[in-house]
């Protein structure tokens, strides 16, 4: 049986380094995404659904892991895809004294370490969709919608800022009918090497953090591959003239906070809690024109209304 995936990324990025490879020494970073990325990506969001409902999960790991890894790949890639220009981002690492010299004035602060973060450009719309073609004897209509139910609950894909939407296209019609990338187990000109699982890969395998003793020196870790991926030739670039069209599917909303001296947990906890609360709130108000509204005062509609910022369910 065929499994067809169609995935899109809103933001118009790919953001992906292959395994232990150092973004420095590889400028072009992941592409097309390797089928070890999606094993893995589906393996975490398995969890995620499970600990939502257990009932419907439990028992799916084992045969998904297996579909997947049997699995043979090839993808539909768009031809509108550029490089884009890398970025450099410092990010926290080490809580130290800075500078560490004994006899110099010092903080105790975060360390920073720089990292280059390399990245494709591509369409936000279905000129932009990557279609996945999965082939393989253990898939079946329940199998798929399990996958499914793991697929939806993937909302990044490769770095935490590559964005994205991933679903079983149910109408393989709507698809492209040929891909238009391969996976080979010869290298060639022109290929370039994918991490696709073993068929013979264990839970184990697929479910290995990426600093354990056994992988972390490795640059194909136990129970993946390499293969080698043939690409289409990008299309010219050309300009569009039309403006470009805002995607009202994704909202994103972002609270953050900082400080030079980090205060206690429990005050951070207060503070955010208080923050959470006004919010929620204020979105109330908005709904039932209550100065006095609470959340176990509100109408089920408006609690279901602002579920998704709440984080629980109208119950």
């Amino acid at each position: 049986m065929r499994v067809v995936l169609k995935q899109v990324f809103p933001l118009g990025r790919f953001h992906a380094t292959p395994w232990r490879v150092n973004p420095f020494d590889d400028p072009y970073g992941e592409w097309p995404p390797s089928p070890w990325r999606l094993v893995r990506g589906v393996v975490a969001r398995w969890y995620q659904w499970w600990r939502e409902d257990p009932q419907r999960a439990d028992g799916w790991l084992d045969p998904l892991i297996q579909a997947l890894c049997t699995s043979s790949y090839a993808f539909h890639l768009p031809v509108h895809v550029q490089r884009g220009s890398p970025l450099r981002q410092y990010f926290p690492v080490e809580f130290k004294w800075n500078p560490e010299g004994k006899k110099k004035a010092a903080v105790r602060s975060y360390r920073t370490s720089l990292a280059q973060d390399n990245y494709v450009c591509l369409p936000t719309d279905d000129d932009g969709a990557i279609w996945w073609y999965l082939d393989g004897d253990q898939w079946n209509e329940q199998l798929a919608e399990a996958l499914n139910e793991c697929l939806r609950r993937m909302n990044y894909f490769g770095r935490a800022e590559t964005f994205t939407r991933i679903a079983v296209e149910m109408d393989p019609t709507k698809a492209p009918q040929q891909p238009n990338c391969t996976l080979t187990e010869k290298r060639a000109e022109g290929t370039v090497p994918l991490l696709a699982p073993k068929p013979t890969a264990t839970p184990e395998d697929v479910q290995r953090v990426t600093d354990d003793s056994e992988a972390v020196k490795r640059s194909v870790p136990p129970g993946a591959r390499l293969l080698y991926a043939t690409r289409p030739a990008s299309a010219a670039m050309r300009e569009i003239g039309t403006p470009r069209k805002t995607d009202r599917e994704t909202n994103l909303i972002q609270f953050a906070i900082g400080w030079n001296v980090p205060p206690e947990a429990r005050a951070i906890v207060r503070l955010t809690a208080k923050f959470r609360g006004a919010v929620l709130k204020e979105m109330l108000l908005m709904l039932t024109g209550d100065p006095k509204i609470t959340w176990s005062r509100a109408p089920l509609e408006a609690r279901e209304a602002v579920a998704e910022m709440a984080g629980k369910d109208a119950q």
